[in-house]
């Protein structure tokens, strides 16, 4: 659990395959939905559909190495949904935070050790895709959108409850603050049972 936007060069060099040595052919069978679903992605992307294939087999394999080696759990959504129903919103909103300060850790450490840097856009490209679909599936659609004032909306739905909403905002909240200097903007905030529509502006 995308609508792309444009892409930086950062974006643009990790799905460069020319630096390979050796490489293999393999077919693979799409059904429609999907064979447009990467279509669209190319075009957003600038890049040939084949590119787009291999960065998500890539992509996908690590995250899964990660997985196991981070000793993670991946929590179904009837599971969180439950969990959920029965944790007080102080204690969403702390978890939330803590979860942020962890995603804010594992960005500066692979910058570091990859020696780049990352802009708002490309975390928010690659953010939204990992909890979109085919990602975490947290939401069933989400996206984002960048205006010429530097103002960040970030609008979903989702079929979860309404402090799966605030633990959204309150993780995106954090992140967006302590990593990019962004704040949000309350008086635009909207959360409900199954949506979530929140606004982030540079701050002073």
């Amino acid at each position: 659990m995308m609508i792309m936007q444009k892409q930086d060069k950062s974006t643009k060099s990790a799905y460069n395959s020319k630096n390979e040595t050796k490489s293999h052919t393999m077919g693979l069978r799409l059904d429609d939905e999907m064979y447009h679903q990467v279509i669209d992605f190319a075009h957003h992307l600038n890049l040939k559909k084949s590119q787009v294939i291999k960065q998500a087999l890539h992509d996908w394999i690590l995250f899964k190495m990660e997985v196991k080696e981070e000793n993670l759990i991946l929590v179904g959504k009837s599971f969180l949904r439950k969990l959920l129903e029965h944790i007080e919103e102080e204690d969403i909103k702390e978890i939330a935070e803590f979860s942020a300060n962890n995603i804010g850790n594992q960005i500066k450490f692979k910058l570091m050790e990859h020696e780049k840097s990352i802009s708002l856009e490309h975390f928010l490209e690659i953010f939204i895709n990992t909890i979109g679909s085919p990602g975490f599936s947290w939401f069933n659609k989400i996206s984002f959108k960048l205006s010429g004032d530097k103002m960040v909306l970030v609008f979903g739905n989702h079929s979860l409850n309404e402090k799966f909403s605030l633990y959204f905002k309150t993780l995106l909240e954090s992140i967006m603050s302590e990593e990019f200097n962004y704040s949000i903007i309350k008086s635009k905030v909207k959360i409900s049972e199954n949506t979530v529509h929140l606004v982030f502006k540079p701050a002073l």
